[in-house]
């Protein structure tokens, strides 16, 4: 899914970076600015939840967009 989105998005003229997990995005959303983000409820080495905390812990000023397969009434409101 994240292949194919970065796809989409660049087709549409979107400059776009990818991260294969919680804790890689983390390093990007550190060391770039991002106007938005997408990002998986479920992630390896660190969930969009924790991610989530983190961004807000760092005041990033970026949209952020949680998406999910998996996603419940509960993780849509605690997100």
């Amino acid at each position: 899914m994240r292949h194919m989105l970065s796809l989409i998005l660049k087709r549409e003229g979107y400059e776009v970076l990818t991260a294969a997990n919680g804790k890689e995005a983390l390093s990007k959303v550190e060391s770039h600015l991002f106007d938005f983000i997408l990002m998986d409820v479920v992630m390896p080495e660190m969930d969009g939840l924790e991610l989530l905390g983190a961004i807000k812990d760092r005041k990033v000023e970026s949209t952020v967009i949680m998406m999910s397969a998996y996603g419940s009434l509960d993780t849509a409101v605690e997100a």
